[in-house]
């Protein structure tokens, strides 16, 4: 992995010691930023079902539907058609955002522990346009409310887990990608990996890195401040 450059390094770290310690804020910014993402994607990035429609689907899903569902969604994203695969990748969140998404993802790690499918999406993508779609659905599925650890709540336990060694993974041999995708100059590119690295961060996982957890911090605040130019060395 080759580091980030030490000037960039510096502004990343005068940054986040003006935001503080705040988690709350952090959380804040990264849920408006992500609204905000959305937006900046445009309509011929994310043109076919609207919400409610995504909603109703969701709703409509019973979890032997699911099944066939996930077979068609995993099959599409790696098509070699860019309609099929961004069309998949855009469903399979809208669904993970509707009311039964907490259940269509519990569903998908059950039968697929590793991700593997994702993995190999990631590969097929690998220094294409395409990757951006790859890693806006993982940030979603990462960063989903019913994959996350809860005490109290077993059944949340063992799909927490394998969430958080998908993560980790994802920082072990991923990262350099990611810098590649934030050096692209166009917003959509960025903001996908900015919000994968964010919901890597969010759930708590290698942060015994500092300069991630400082990088993923300081690149919100940059973008809020409106700077441009953001760049690593590669």
């Amino acid at each position: 992995m080759k580091e980030m450059s030490s000037s960039f390094e510096g502004d990343c770290l005068g940054d986040a010691l003006e935001m503080g310690d705040d988690k709350a804020i952090y959380r804040e910014n990264f849920q408006k930023f992500e609204t905000d993402s959305l937006l900046d994607m445009g309509d011929e990035d994310l043109d076919t079902v609207d919400t409610d429609d995504g909603e109703a689907l969701g709703k409509e899903s019973s979890k032997t539907s699911y099944d066939a569902k996930l077979r068609e969604l995993l099959r599409n994203i790696h098509s070699p058609e860019v309609k099929i695969y961004s069309q998949a990748s855009k469903e399979f969140i809208r669904l993970l955002r509707s009311d039964s998404g907490g259940e269509l993802l519990h569903q998908y790690v059950q039968a697929s522990p590793l991700c593997l499918e994702l993995i190999e999406a990631w590969k097929l993508r690998q220094e294409k346009p395409g990757l951006m779609y790859v890693q806006s659905l993982i940030s979603v599925i990462l960063d989903h409310p019913d994959g996350k650890y809860k005490s109290h709540d077993i059944g949340r336990i063992t799909i927490s887990w394998r969430l958080d060694k998908f993560a980790r993974s994802i920082i072990k041999t991923k990262l350099e990608d990611i810098y590649t995708e934030l050096n692209i100059k166009e917003t959509k590119h960025q903001n996908a990996a900015l919000l994968l690295m964010a919901a890597v961060v969010w759930r708590g996982v290698g942060l015994k890195r500092p300069y991630l957890r400082s990088a993923v911090v300081s690149l919100f605040v940059l973008k809020s401040k409106g700077k441009e130019g953001l760049h690593f060395d590669n």
